[in-house]
C-alpha cells in the first residue's frame, strides 16, 4: 500500500488548520496485504495492538519515538476461535480489553512484560470498541443500537459498575468510540451510514460537564476512502486509524496540528 501524500489523498491542497488532524502516516512493519483494523496504542506508546483476520496482534518497540517491530498474535488469544477485535490496554498496562463475538472480555497480568492470562467475559450484554479513561477508572464502549455506554469503578481492583448512557448531541450511530485519558475528549468513527461524517469529535471542560457540540474531523473525513476505527493515544493529540487504499485497510497514525 502506498504512503499517502502530504494531503492524505484529498482532492485539494489545503493544509490542516491548527487543531485539525494532519496527513496520515503509514505505520511501518505492522501492515500486510490483509486488513489491519481497530488499532490502539498502550499508554507508554511502546505497544501497538490491532486486529487482523479476526485475531489480535501486537507490535512493540523500545522507544516511544522508535520504529515499531513486526507484529505477532497475542499468545493468550491464539486459542480463541471467535472473532476478536478492538484491543485496548489499560493505562497501567495490566489489563487488556478486547471484543470477542460482540462481547467485552478482559485479560490481565501481574506486571509489565508478563504474558497475558486467558480472556474472561466481562459483561453478558452486547458491547464492542472498549476505551479506558480516567486513569483506568472509566470504561466507554459501544452498546446495543450503537449507544455509547460508560461504566466506572472506585479502584483498579474493583468490579465495574452498572452502565450509563453517554449523552451525545443527536445520538449519532457509530461503531467505534475512543476517549482521552482525562475524559475531556471523545472521538467516534466508523459511521453506520454514509449520511454522517465518518469521524467526529466532542469535548468538554470538566468530567462533570455535558459533552459539547459535535465537530467533524474535516481533514480526515475528506479522505477517500475515509478512515475508520480511530483510537486516541492518551494525550488525544495522536490517533491510530485504519485507512484503505481501495483494496484493503492498514494502520496509520495521525497527529493534531498544534502550530
Amino acid at each position: 500500500m502506498a504512503v499517502l501524500g502530504p494531503d492524505g489523498g484529498a482532492n485539494d491542497d489545503a493544509t490542516p488548520a491548527v487543531g485539525e488532524w494532519g496527513p496520515p502516516e503509514y505505520v511501518l512493519n505492522v501492515n500486510t496485504a490483509a486488513d489491519e483494523l481497530t488499532p490502539s496504542a498502550s499508554a507508554d506508546h511502546l505497544r501497538l495492538y490491532f486486529s487482523r483476520g479476526g485475531d489480535i496482534y501486537m507490535a512493540s518497540r523500545n522507544d516511544p519515538q522508535g520504529t515499531w517491530g513486526f507484529a505477532a498474535r497475542v499468545p493468550a488469544l491464539a486459542t480463541v476461535t471467535e472473532v476478536e477485535t478492538s484491543p485496548e490496554e489499560s493505562p497501567d498496562g495490566l489489563e487488556l480489553y478486547v471484543t470477542i463475538n460482540n462481547r467485552l472480555h478482559r485479560a490481565t497480568r501481574s506486571a509489565l512484560g508478563d504474558p497475558w492470562g486467558a480472556p474472561l467475559l466481562l459483561f453478558p450484554d452486547s458491547a464492542r470498541s472498549p476505551a479506558v479513561g480516567g486513569g483506568g477508572l472509566a470504561l466507554y464502549y459501544v452498546g446495543g443500537a450503537w449507544t455509547v455506554k460508560r461504566r466506572t469503578r472506585p479502584s483498579l481492583d474493583a468490579a465495574w459498575g452498572d452502565p450509563s448512557d453517554v449523552a451525545i448531541p443527536g445520538a449519532p450511530a457509530y461503531d467505534a468510540v475512543s476517549v482521552s485519558a482525562d475524559e475531556l475528549k471523545l472521538v467516534l468513527s466508523s459511521a453506520v451510514n454514509n449520511e454522517q461524517p465518518q469521524v467526529i469529535e466532542l469535548s468538554r471542560a470538566t468530567t462533570a460537564a455535558p459533552w459539547g457540540d459535535i465537530r467533524e474531523a474535516a481533514s480526515l473525513t475528506r479522505l477517500q476512502p475515509t478512515p475508520r476505527d480511530c483510537d486516541f493515544f492518551s494525550d488525544a493529540d495522536t490517533m491510530y486509524c485504519a485507512l484503505s487504499d481501495g483494496t484493503g485497510y492498514n494502520v496509520f497514525a495521525v497527529h493534531r496540528q498544534l502550530r
